[in-house]
């Protein structure tokens, strides 16, 4: 009997396990920032070979962790590998954080300051198991297909991970207006819009 119970929890476990994923705390990365004066300035990386005034590439973490940064006086940074990079626009500054979880996936969320308040914006991409990259998520382009932002309204630079979801806060001032809470969706092995509020 004690037998069959313990295979009926592990049957249990695997069936959660397959609808539901943890998230660590984030783990700030560095930073990437870019001034006409300065030109590309890293911070963070584990190695970085290049010309803050020409091209170059930086690594940030190390092993599986690792995600490579191209960057060009002349071009937007490019985070990904050589084969296949996603462009992440860096105005100011770009803070690198990396989201580990109980499965074979990585994320990568990219906290873009922008010239002020108003342009704060978050890009997320994955690496999964065998390497490859995955863009998720850029909340500029879902601003534009599902939120018409109130006068002053700007996205908060601090996130929270709980469980399986990621929530951003909007602000107006200093006062919490609205929250996107974004989930983990195992079937879809994508990122669900859970809560939107206004």
């Amino acid at each position: 009997m004690k037998k069959f119970f313990g295979v009926i929890f592990a049957l249990l476990l695997m069936t959660n396990s397959a609808f539901a994923m943890t998230f660590s705390e984030p783990m700030k990365f560095g930073e990437i920032s870019f001034t006409v004066v300065e030109g590309t300035r890293i911070s963070g990386a584990d190695n970085n070979f290049g010309d803050s005034y020409g091209k170059g590439v930086a690594i940030f973490g190390h092993d599986v962790t690792a995600i490579k940064c191209f960057y060009d006086y002349d071009a937007a940074p490019r985070f990904g590998d050589e084969n296949f990079n996603y462009s992440v626009n860096v105005i100011l500054d770009t803070e690198i954080y990396a989201i580990f979880s109980d499965e074979p996936i990585i994320f990568y969320l990219f906290v873009n300051g922008g010239y002020d308040l108003e342009s704060t914006n978050f890009t997320l991409i994955g690496k999964i198991s065998d390497g490859t990259f995955i863009k998720y998520f850029d909340l500029a382009e879902f601003d534009e297909d599902y939120y018409s932002r109130p006068a002053g309204a700007y996205l908060d630079k601090n996130f929270t991970c709980d469980g399986d979801t990621i929530t951003f806060y909007w602000k107006q001032g200093e006062e919490i207006i609205g929250r996107w809470i974004f989930q983990w969706h195992a079937g879809k092995e994508n990122f669900m819009l859970k809560e939107l509020m206004r």
